[in-house]
């Protein structure tokens, strides 16, 4: 699980996503699925975050990327895909 937050405190509004994978160490060549779940911040009232565009990018140990998908959330806030790691090469992020 991974967790990504706009932080400022001197913003009135920010946006923070929450990334959860199906489990903790994965090998080469295995599938990774996940989901996103985004909330807007705003002073301290928390919404979902609907309709946000995203990127996730797998990166492999030499910080290279190996894929990437776009995404857009839901009426949620939320949306979920899956990458194939490769084989022959270190996993990264």
């Amino acid at each position: 699980r991974t967790n990504t937050e706009d932080y400022n405190p001197n913003k009135e509004s920010r946006s923070k996503a929450q990334i959860f994978t199906d489990r903790a160490i994965y090998r080469p060549g295995q599938m990774v699925y996940f989901k996103v779940i985004n909330v807007q911040l705003n002073k301290e009232v928390e919404s979902v975050a609907s309709g946000l565009a995203q990127k996730i990018t797998l990166l492999d140990a030499n910080n290279q990327e190996v894929s990437s998908q776009k995404f857009t959330t839901n009426e949620f806030g939320t949306y979920h895909g899956s990458f194939t790691l490769p084989k022959g090469k270190l996993n990264g992020v």
